[in-house]
């Protein structure tokens, strides 16, 4: 957090230093200027300076001679908000993703709230899950607003109630109500789990698992020609092994459970594959 002091004012004001640190409202004003920015509809510049009214929750004076020294203060303190941002390349910029909590458990609707996922996405399962990723990578390759609102509308919803895939498009029209910022938020906020899942390191029982070879193929892997369906797929395999049971109850079971399960079943692969290329290494001695 970033102090900030307005002496002449008598002023104290606690600003993020980092998207992290965000309340849900701040966290909401923050991603909804850097859509802006990313469709070219305000400057680096321009964000910063309208990000201190957001973080600081700010309101123009009225008092012309307020305002102008107001303005002054906010020039200076937009430097502060940088610390938001890799720089890239080609006077680029990207927002940091350095957080795996929900910022925004719940979302502002016109009659009360949508609540959506816990932390680490720890009340989620795995077919809500699925639906999510086609939906994210839907965007990313075709980016469309209605998107946004779906990937959203598949977590968030009336408090006490459960997913229900038919009540998405519901959500998505309820979700409308609410300010663009919370919408893009949650984007952000589940490519910052997606990231996340590409590289953790989980501990369980004292050892520590690297969910990262779930995502890494070996060199000798083959390699289709045609598209593969991703997670879905996954679901496909698990069913026809019935551990889970049938695709409904692998698609009602929690994401971590499968993401452990599936930790467990590449690992023995993996395993299996350095046993035999030693079995093979100690016969290739033994015919020597």
């Amino acid at each position: 957090m970033n102090l900030i002091e307005v002496p002449e004012r008598g002023l104290r004001f606690n600003m993020p230093s980092k998207l992290g640190e965000c309340n849900s409202r701040e966290y909401a004003a923050m991603c909804h200027l850097f859509f802006k920015y990313q469709c070219d509809e305000i400057t680096y510049e321009e964000l910063k300076y309208l990000a201190v009214y957001g973080l600081l929750n700010l309101k123009p004076s009225e008092n012309s001679e307020h305002q102008e020294s107001m303005e002054s203060n906010i020039y200076q303190i937009a430097t502060l908000v940088e610390g938001f941002f890799n720089h890239l390349p080609e006077n680029k910029i990207e927002l940091k993703q350095d957080f795996q909590h929900n910022p925004i458990p719940k979302i502002p609707v016109a009659n009360g709230f949508l609540t959506g996922p816990q932390d680490y996405l720890k009340d989620v399962n795995f077919g809500q899950y699925v639906i999510a990723l086609n939906i994210f990578s839907t965007f990313n390759a075709d980016p469309e607003a209605q998107l946004l609102y779906d990937l959203a509308a598949v977590f968030y919803k009336r408090k006490g109630i459960a997913f229900d895939e038919n009540k998405i498009e519901k959500n998505s029209k309820t979700l409308k109500q609410t300010d663009f910022g919370y919408i893009y938020g949650f984007y952000i906020f589940f490519a910052s789990f997606q990231y996340f899942i590409t590289s953790a390191v989980v501990t369980w029982e004292g050892k520590e698992a690297d969910l990262s070879i779930l995502f890494k193929s070996t060199g000798d892997a083959f390699i289709s020609e045609l598209p593969g369906l991703g997670m879905k797929s996954t679901a496909f395999m698990l069913a026809e092994t019935n551990i889970l049971g049938n695709l409904k109850d692998v698609n009602h079971t929690n994401i971590w459970e499968v993401l452990f399960l599936m930790y467990d079943i590449r690992k023995n692969d993996l395993d299996e594959k350095k046993k035999a290329e030693l079995n093979k290494k100690k016969s290739g001695y033994g015919n020597g």
